[in-house]
């Protein structure tokens, strides 16, 4: 499993995650279903028409109502199929469900993606009772790992960042290349978006770039756009169902009680569960036929809404989009205000997330926003390059960093070095298009192991000169220079032009 990048606007990307020999449109819904298709109130295969890639389901109840069957044979699914462990059922029913069986029932099950069983992680946990929580959901990961292919990572930690951090990173330098962030649905409950932040963003900024981040249970379309914002790539989504059962009709500024939708001329939506029917219709209806138009309308919406992310993540206009759309709740305002603030430095971490259209000054949460480009256009001396990013990110300069800088930066194996002073670099040098030195002629994507040497502070979207022996070719640059050091030598670092 690798996620590959295609486009970004600030920290919001869009790519593809291969798994299973699929591959994943990202940021991508995650429909969870009934395992026993009799009781799914929409179907599979309109579930596959509204654009679900990726169906989860819960290897505790699976078990309990299928027992020993093939999942995907038994839903006619022919997509990808991610089961849950049941972590949520034993915190939520308190009951036990068995680390190793579980797993091993999730293989057997066909299951392209497994989940192990972690602790779930309480908003109300110390610290160390967090971290206890977070050490053993690591070792389960680990034994998980000898007994299934593609294992998701759980995240624990509560509302600790450096835990959350922590294990972010052993997980990454494990090998893990999809992070699942859980103990996150009781803040989501409760509105607490702020402290949601606080635990997504830690994981956010400790993965490596080619490995895609999942909130657990994030089924909301109104909290799409924030997640997206941070840069999460996957979340799933049982709340169509959920709210259909309790006659609430999701979208993405809020939800509708049942009884309001009577009142109304139209219905505020043009999804295909909504295209033919009235309020009037909807009156009439007995109440089985209203959860299912529920169910069938929660899911199109919150597919449409992802699937406009990611092209305006495509089109660079996301940025804008979000913060607009941050004023749509309180509570979703007072987060983007906590990232813009509190994890600014995330965002501006060596310029690799920084919008790629600027949005309009005048507003509190605009100004917050990062600058497309705090450079100037043309030609940099590298000392200004460092200096920015220094200044910027971490709001104070790095003198030694930045006289040394003098002679550039240059990749050596496994480590980023700054090369001693030695003479000015050459003008030329400091060009828009730096040289990737590479061991072979690469194929359309260059990956991170591919590269000899670099002498330049990559940036994404950034023209780059691809350089091997016999060939030359331009190519784009899809990292920053942080994102690189972190990569794998799998990872797509750029692609040629």
């Amino acid at each position: 499993m690798i996620w590959t990048p295609e486009a970004r606007d600030g920290a919001a990307r869009a790519g593809r995650l291969f798994v299973a020999g699929r591959e994943v449109e990202t940021p991508a819904l995650l429909a969870v279903v009934d395992p026993d298709p009799k009781k799914q109130l929409v179907p599979l295969e309109e579930i596959r028409r509204a654009g679900i890639e990726v169906i989860m389901t819960s290897a505790y109840i699976a078990k309990r109502k299928v027992g020993e069957k093939n999942l995907k044979e038994r839903l006619g699914w022919d997509g990808v199929l991610y089961t849950d462990s049941g972590t949520f059922q034993a915190y939520s029913r308190g009951v036990r469900v068995d680390p190793e069986e579980s797993v091993r029932y999730q293989v057997r099950a066909g299951a392209d993606i497994v989940t192990p069983v972690d602790l779930f992680s309480l908003p109300t946990d110390g610290y160390e009772e967090a971290f206890r929580k977070a050490e053993i959901s690591f070792k389960r990961w680990k034994a998980a790992r000898e007994l299934a292919g593609e294992v998701s990572a759980p995240v624990q930690g509560g509302l600790h960042p450096r835990v959350r951090a922590l294990f972010a990173r052993r997980y990454s330098e494990e090998g893990a290349r999809l992070l699942a962030v859980g103990g996150i649905v009781p803040l989501m409950e409760a509105y607490r978006f702020k402290d949601l932040v606080d635990a997504l963003v830690p994981v956010l900024a400790s993965r490596p770039p080619e490995a895609a981040v999942h909130a657990f249970g994030a089924g909301h379309p109104l909290l799409f756009p924030l997640l997206v914002f941070l840069g999460v790539d996957l979340f799933d989504s049982a709340m169509y169902v959920l709210a259909a059962r309790e006659g609430r009709y999701l979208t993405p500024f809020g939800t509708f009680r049942l009884e309001e939708l009577y009142s109304m001329r139209e219905l505020p939506c043009s999804c295909p569960a909504c295209s033919s029917v009235t309020p009037r219709d909807l009156m009439n209806m007995s109440r089985e036929e209203q959860i299912k138009f529920l169910a069938r309308h929660n899911l199109h919406v919150s597919a449409k809404m992802v699937e406009e992310m990611r092209e305006r993540i495509r089109y660079g206009s996301f940025h804008k989009w979000a913060l607009a759309f941050a004023h749509v709740h309180p509570r979703l305002y007072e987060a983007f205000a906590r990232v813009l603030t509190r994890w600014r430095g995330y965002l501006e971490r060596e310029r690799n997330a920084l919008p790629s259209s600027p949005p309009p000054r005048g507003c509190y949460l605009c100004d917050l926003s990062p600058e497309r480009d705090p450079l100037p256009e043309g030609r940099v001396r590298a000392e200004e390059l460092l200096a920015s990013i220094t200044r910027r990110a971490y709001g104070r300069e790095l003198g030694g960093a930045v006289r040394a800088a003098r002679e550039g930066l240059v990749w050596e194996g496994k480590l980023i070095r700054l090369k001693p002073p030695k003479a000015e670099l050459p003008e030329e040098a400091l060009e828009r298009l730096c040289t990737l030195e590479l061991r072979r002629e690469p194929g359309e994507r260059i990956r991170k192991g591919d590269v000899a040497s670099l002498k330049c502070a990559l940036r994404p979207n950034q023209e780059v000169l691809a350089v091997w022996r016999g060939g030359r070719r331009r190519a784009r640059s899809l990292v920053s220079l942080a994102e690189f050091a972190l990569a794998s030598d799998e990872a797509v670092i750029a692609e040629l032009l």
